[in-house]
């Protein structure tokens, strides 16, 4: 006897995602159907009888995904070796949140730790990609403070979802107004420098060019700097290190030769470069916020586009209208012309014409029939079909 199991899938950023995921089930031989939604970010699966829970998460995180097994999945079911959800209780109270300051996969993995660490909480998932953390809870009496304060600690911020776009936005415009700022002053000492190496030209004697150097070299690193340095101290703190680890290092190494050349040790002068590698950085992260905050937003307008509503067709031949999030795995919907297609499936009854530009940049209808694929949010044009969702 076969048995049905559905997932929340959480790290997905685009179709090719759920298709990796897809690949990686297919290849267990437990598992005889497979199909992993991007829109709603659920996988759903055919396994043969036997408790595969822990195998198939654990394939899905070696993929690079996160996988939690569907509230609906534990009604009956209470599977032992899981025991981060010992009665489903703890994915009914997970938080999410919006993460702020990850610079690389490290820096989810330390965020991931430290959450873990935090009594109440059950398991704690953080995707660098979509900038989230999901945090399941063992009861109400987890303060969310408590865990905004454990993850600012190690140089990171926790952002309620509802409050995220706002913050994106705000985190932007300081990132910019940093970025700035910084090479408002490193450019000068650039140039000085430029001219001390290759046209032998000083400002005053030495001295004052070192201190020159040493002076505007400061604010650069130790204040509009600081948000790495902190997380480079926390990383140490907790001995887990990242990005910004490796910046912070080698700018405070940079600009210590200047300290130790104030004390009379005989050492190259580096802290210009301190200076230059901390601005190098802060152009990687204004342009990495853009381009992840454009990619973020284009994948939210693309969404956006989908149908809202299903014509679900009962067991009895009845149709009512229901959310395509309430839509289950052998479900059959209607799907009249000029409307668009709930959610990706196969067509069962019917022929028609759809509009598939959105999805694959082809102006031309494409003809359909019985068992072919099809793609949600493209428009079906002329005959009214049958479709059944989520089913290769």
């Amino acid at each position: 006897m076969n048995n049905k199991l559905t997932l929340n899938i959480t790290g997905m950023s685009c179709t090719s995602c759920a298709q990796t995921i897809e690949k990686a089930l297919n290849k267990q031989e437990f598992i005889t159907e497979v199909n992993v939604n991007f829109a709603n970010k659920k996988a759903y699966l055919t396994i043969t009888e036997g408790s595969h829970d822990k195998e198939i998460i654990k394939i899905i995180e070696d993929a690079g995904y996160k996988a939690i097994i569907n509230d609906e999945n534990l009604k009956d079911k209470q599977p032992p070796e899981a025991s981060w959800y010992s009665s489903g209780s703890a994915l009914r109270k997970a938080q999410e949140f919006k993460v702020e300051g990850m610079t690389c996969n490290s820096c989810a993995l330390n965020i991931e730790k430290t959450l873990n660490k935090v009594p109440g909480v059950s398991k704690a998932s953080v995707n660098f990609a979509d900038k989230k953390a999901v945090i399941f809870l063992e009861n109400s009496s987890v303060d969310t403070t408590t865990l905004k304060k454990m993850v600012k600690e190690i140089g990171y911020k926790l952002i309620d979802i509802d409050k995220a776009e706002e913050s994106e936005l705000l985190h932007l415009k300081k990132e910019k107004k940093r970025l700035i700022l910084a090479w408002l002053i490193t450019v000068p000492l650039t140039i000085k420098m430029l001219g001390e190496m290759f046209f032998h030209y000083h400002i005053g004697n030495d001295q004052i060019a070192f201190y020159i150097d040493l002076i505007l070299a400061f604010p650069v690193i130790f204040i509009l700097g600081f948000p790495v340095l902190k997380s480079t101290f926390g990383a140490i703190k907790h001995f887990s290190f990242n990005m910004d680890s490796l910046i912070g290092i080698g700018t405070i190494a940079a600009y210590s030769t200047g300290i130790l050349k104030i004390f009379g040790f005989r050492i190259d002068n580096f802290v210009v470069v301190g200076a230059m590698i901390m601005s190098i950085n802060f152009i990687g992260n204004y342009l990495k916020e853009l381009a992840t905050g454009k990619a973020s937003q284009a994948i939210k307008q693309l969404l956006e586009l989908g149908a809202k509503s299903a014509h679900l067709i009962k067991p009895n031949g009845t149709e009512i209208d229901i959310s395509v999030e309430e839509l289950n795995l052998n479900d059959i919907v209607m799907v009249r012309p000029g409307e668009k297609i709930p959610i990706d499936g196969k067509i069962v009854e019917g022929e028609t014409s759809i509009d598939e530009s959105i999805a694959t940049g082809e102006s031309i209808p494409v003809d359909k029939k019985i068992n072919d694929k099809v793609i949600g949010a493209t428009i079906n044009q002329q005959g009214g079909v049958k479709a059944l969702p989520a089913v290769y």
